[in-house]
Order: structure tokens, then sequence, then C-alpha cells
């Protein structure tokens, strides 16, 4: 399932359904974002970071923990007809990432099973604000601000997305070579 050369950074995401997931990445690539349309469920720290295998395990058994169904989340959004993100922040950590923060009462199942995967692996819970990444990498903040701009002033967002599968995903590298290593159905 796995290759030999696999990447040494693992992420659990939440994956929109494909309609959503077209859309999005229309508009994440109108910022720049060359990677898969997600919610950020958990980046583990530790030895578990590189262990997809195990990863999926969790997944599995966080599932059936917290019962997690499809769900629909809404991105924090704001405008009249289209929606937009209300305020796309640049992220304040070394992570140099743009963000659309997700409404958080849309994705209590989500923060649901972001402790259950805490808890079921012994990872710390740090503090939680579930959100989709709009662009990420080592660019100036110039750069990142524009995106943020662009991203709060003139794309057209869907109001709410519906996440059908939670996918492990390696995110070694840049973020063009991100990529989905298992996804996981939801019902």
């Amino acid at each position: 399932m796995f290759g030999q050369n696999k990447p040494r950074s693992y992420a659990i995401w939440a994956i929109p359904d494909k309609d959503d997931e077209r859309a999005l990445h229309e508009a994440m690539g109108a910022v720049g974002a060359a990677f898969p349309p997600h919610v950020t469920i958990l980046r583990p720290s530790g030895p578990l970071s590189s262990d997809p295998e195990r990863m999926v395990d969790l997944v599995h058994r966080a599932m059936d923990a917290t019962m997690l169904q499809r769900a629909v989340v809404e991105p924090d959004v704001g405008g009249e007809g289209g929606s937009k993100p209300a305020d796309a922040p640049m992220s304040e950590s070394d992570t140099q990432a743009v963000l659309c923060p997700v409404d958080p009462r849309s994705a209590a199942s989500l923060v649901a099973m972001r402790t259950a995967l805490c808890q079921i692996s012994g990872d710390e819970a740090l503090p939680y604000a579930p959100h989709m990444t709009l662009l990420y990498g080592d660019l100036p903040q110039q750069q990142r601000q524009a995106a943020a701009a662009a991203a709060a002033s003139a794309l057209e967002w869907p109001r709410s997305v519906t996440v059908s599968e939670v996918a492990v995903a390696a995110t070694d590298g840049a973020p063009n070579s991100w990529e989905i290593v298992s996804r996981i159905k939801l019902q």
C-alpha cells in the first residue's frame, strides 16, 4: 500500500466530495495552491507522523469511536451572492500559510474526530481551529498578503462543503508534491 521511499511526514485530512473538491480546487488555484483541497484534522507529532499504516488504523479506530459520518462544514464566509473567506488570515507560525477558517460549529464532528485521534494515539491535543489551507510555503510576506486579499475579496467559495472522506496525506517537501496516500470513505 505504501512505497519503499515513503515521505517522512503525514497528516490526516477531511476531503470534500467531488463536486465541492472541483470548486475548491479552482478557487484555491487562483491564489496559487497546488495541493488537494482539504480541512486539516491532525498533523501528528513524534513517531506517529512518519507511520502512515498506523495512521490509517488510527483513523478507523477514531471513526468507530466517534461514529463519524459524512459532514457538511461551512467555510467562514462573508459577502452576498457568492461566498468568500471572511478573513483569509495568514498564519503567524513558521508554516507561513494563508488559511480559510471553517466555522467550528459546523465542524463539530471533525473536532470530535481530532479529539479521538489524539486520545487514542496519545498525541498532544493542542488547540484546534478547523481550517482549509489556501496557500502554504516559504513565501515573502507580501505574496502571502496578496493571496489573502485575493481570497477574501475576489474568489467565489462554496457556502458549505460536504466532507465525504478522511485521508492520510504525505506532506513532506513542497506543497505541489503533497499527495493523498490512503482514503477512508465516510458513510
